[in-house]
Parts: structure tokens; C-alpha cells; sequence
């Protein structure tokens, strides 16, 4: 199936939309702008979905600061299946498929959205997982503000705890590995009108993926300040690399979180909602979803991974002009920016899938080119086979393109 760019037939059956019978965002869709709503709105964050049902507009560029901490979870024990699925066929690749869904089900659902985490991105083996303080800051403001840190760490680590004893029942992975820092963390939409990309960063991100790799397994390694800032609530005990946690004192409670409500929502204005939030994400796979497909499939082509970076903390807006550029070239080149990332020594990474990859390198190579002033970039291509597909659960997907048979690392 081709991978190349193109949004036509951007929403369908408008007609028939205009029909629609009304319901909830996890009922029983039964129209076709319910339903393409709800598959839609399934690869963006909630909160952001929330945001354009309630009428506001979040264009590039788009930049929120905010103290936070940040969980990595580290799934050690999936990687010997890319060897079966590569093996195996369509039924490796459908039983793959089928332990991911059911580890980021347990996960997600289980964990992180009773405690109102927030899914940045993830891939076959890690999840990075944000929970940010109450206050969203502009960029001129960029302090650590202890209550917001203190609320922020206890959620993550009551949902750490919540990970662990969820998957320590499911018997085909290994033990996970966590790790969880806290500090200011930014959130942002870059790139063009017609295509853009929503990303998660700061340096805090990399301090917990240090902290997940150091991590013994089946244990969550915190950052010392983070246990400092819950003031005597988290039982801990040392660790080289910083402190393994035990167990909370006063967990934090969770919750269930209520259906995002489009019930008094007509279609025409679903549909418009749907065009907004289709920029953020790859057209063919919007394409995909309308359709009804996101069913894991094998694609053949080239993978470039572009990274940016420079030294000390930068503003994400500066990366505004290279992200432009990058989603402008791969277009003309007949490739596609299928996600990014904030990563650390404070840069942003994209993937952007070519099929044929022939030209790869060269696309790579001009794009390299184009990194802001006084910022640094490289890429990496891998051609060969990938596998395509949406994995999570009915509230958040995300869409993994990953090589077979092993994970590539997005940041």
C-alpha cells in the first residue's frame, strides 16, 4: 500500500455526514462524523482534542511551559518477538500486534490515564509518559515552581507504582524498567498551516530515560529532588543512579476519567473540528483511518530519522523555520513526516517514511542543511521493511512505524 502524500477525499460521505445521529466520543458511534471523530482524535492527546471542541484554535507555532515530571517506561521483554514476526508472516505480524495492544492497553488504561498522565510518544519497546503542574506558562516565563513539581511528581509516582503491579500479571513480557524527573517541561505545535507536528521536550526527558536504562528491572529509579519535593510521602531506598522507590505514604488517588462529550455537537461541526485536527497528523494515515483501516501492515521504503539540537536550554519556537522546511521538502520529495519529538541535549527528532529508497539519503542530507543558525543536525536512514501500525487503546493510539525485525529509537 503506498505511503506517499495526498488528502484526498478529506472527509466522506459529507452528506451522509450531515445525518449523523448524535452520541458520545466512546459510545456507539453511529454515523460516519462521529465515528471519523473518534478515530481521529484517538492519535492526538486528549487535552488537545478537548481544547478545538471548545473553540480554540492551537496553530503553529504554539508553545506551552510548564514544571512537570516525566515517566519512561521501558519494555524490555517484547524485543525477541520482532524475530517472529519477521519469521511468522501475517500471523507474526497479527500476534505482534495483539501483545502491544494488550501491554498498552493494561498500561494505559490501567495506569496512566487514572492519574491524568499524558501519552508524548512511544514505540515497540518505551513509553514516555508527561504529567505536567496545573499552570501553562509562556515562553518568557521558564521557573520550576515546587507546588506545581510536587503535585506533578506525586501523580507520576503513584502511576509508577500502578505500571509495576499491572505488568508484573502479564506474564509474556519482562520486567519493566521506570524512570521518572521532573523539572520544566514544554509543550508545542510547530511546522506548516496544512501539516504540523505536536511535541513534548526538554532536558527533563532525557534525565528519565537515563534513569529508566539504569533502572534494575522491574523497579521505577526516581530523581533525588523529586522524592525531596513529596517531603517525606515516598519510601525509597539508595541506588547509584538515584533513588528506587518503595512505596507512597498517601498515593495519589485515581480516577475515571468521563467520555470527551460531542453529543450536542452537529457534524458540520465535527467535520470542521476533524480538518483542523487532521493537520497534526500523516495524511495517509488520516486517509487510513476514514476508511476504517488500522490494521498493522508491512511497508517497503526508507526511514530518515532528522535530529536538531544545540547545547543549554532552547526555546522550541526557534525550531519553527527547520520544521517548516523539513515538512515542505519531504512533501515535494514524495515522502512523509509520520511523528516527532522533543529529545535530549535539547533538540527535536522527526521520522519521515519514503517509500523507495533511493533518494533517501540526498532528502536527508538537504534537510541537514537547513538547521537553524547555530544549532546542529545529522540523520540516520534505514531502508528495508517496517511495520505500520496504530497501537493503544480506544481513548490513544499511537502510530508506530518500526523496522522488522527490530525497534528503531525515535528519541
Amino acid at each position: 500500500m503506498s505511503i506517499a502524500p495526498g488528502r484526498a477525499g478529506r472527509l466522506r460521505n459529507r452528506g451522509e455526514a450531515a445525518r449523523v445521529v448524535q452520541s458520545t466520543f466512546l459510545g456507539a458511534m453511529v454515523g460516519p462524523a462521529h465515528e471519523d471523530f473518534r478515530l481521529l482524535s484517538a492519535y492526538l492527546p486528549r487535552h488537545l482534542v478537548k481544547s478545538r471542541l471548545q473553540g480554540q484554535e492551537i496553530a503553529a507555532p504554539w508553545v506551552l511551559h510548564r514544571t512537570g515530571t516525566i515517566l519512561v517506561l521501558d519494555f524490555p521483554g517484547v524485543e525477541p518477538v520482532w524475530q517472529e514476526v519477521a519469521r511468522g508472516g501475517e500471523v507474526g505480524l497479527r500476534r505482534h500486534r495483539a501483545l502491544l495492544e494488550r501491554l498498552y492497553g493494561r498500561v494505559l488504561e490501567g495506569a496512566l490515564f487514572r492519574f491524568d498522565g499524558m501519552l508524548a510518544r512511544g514505540d515497540a519497546r518505551r513509553l514516555v509518559c508527561v504529567f505536567p503542574g496545573r499552570q501553562g506558562r509562556g515562553a518568557s516565563d521558564q521557573r520550576v515552581e515546587p507546588g506545581e513539581l510536587r503535585f506533578s511528581a506525586q501523580r507520576a509516582l503513584s502511576c509508577a507504582l500502578r505500571m509495576l503491579a499491572v505488568l508484573g500479571e502479564e506474564a509474556s513480557s519482562a520486567a519493566p524498567r521506570i524512570g521518572i524527573a521532573g523539572g520544566r517541561v514544554w509543550e508545542a505545535v510547530l511546522g506548516a498551516p496544512k501539516r504540523g507536528l505536536h511535541l513534548f521536550g526538554g532536558a527533563v526527558g532525557g534525565r528519565a530515560r537515563d534513569l529508566a536504562v539504569a533502572a534494575p528491572a522491574g523497579r521505577a529509579l526516581v530523581e533525588p529532588k523529586l522524592i525531596r519535593s513529596l517531603e517525606g510521602k515516598a519510601v525509597c531506598e539508595e541506588h547509584s543512579s538515584g533513588s528506587l522507590l518503595l512505596s507512597l505514604e498517601a498515593p495519589e488517588r485515581d480516577s475515571d476519567r468521563p467520555p470527551l462529550d460531542v453529543e450536542d455537537t452537529d457534524a458540520r461541526t465535527l467535520e470542521r473540528i476533524m480538518g483542523q485536527l487532521a493537520t497534526l497528523l500523516p495524511a495517509t494515515w488520516e486517509e487510513r483511518l476514514r476508511n476504517g483501516e488500522d490494521r498493522a501492515m508491512r511497508v517497503r521504503g526508507a526511514v530518515v530519522r532528522l535530529e536538531a539540537h544545540r547545547a543549554g536550554e532552547s526555546d522550541p519556537a526557534a525550531f519553527q523555520p527547520w520544521l517548516k522546511s523539513v515538512l515542505e521538502e519531504a512533501k515535494s520529495s514524495g515522502a512523509e513526516v509520520v511523528a516527532g519529538c522533543g529529545v535530549a541535549r535539547n533538540g527535536i527528532a522527526v521520522l519521515a517514511f519514503k517509500e523507495g529508497a533511493e533518494d533517501a539519503e540526498a532528502m536527508a542530507a538537504r534537510l541537514t542543511r537547513r538547521a537553524p543558525e547555530g544549532f546542529r543536525a545529522d540523520s540516520r536512514t534505514t531502508s528495508g521493511e517496517f511495520l505500520l501500525a496504530g497501537i493503544g487503546c480506544e481513548e490513544r493510539k499511537l502510530l508506530f512505524l518500526e523496522p522488522l525485525p527490530g525497534p528503531l529509537r525515535l528519541g
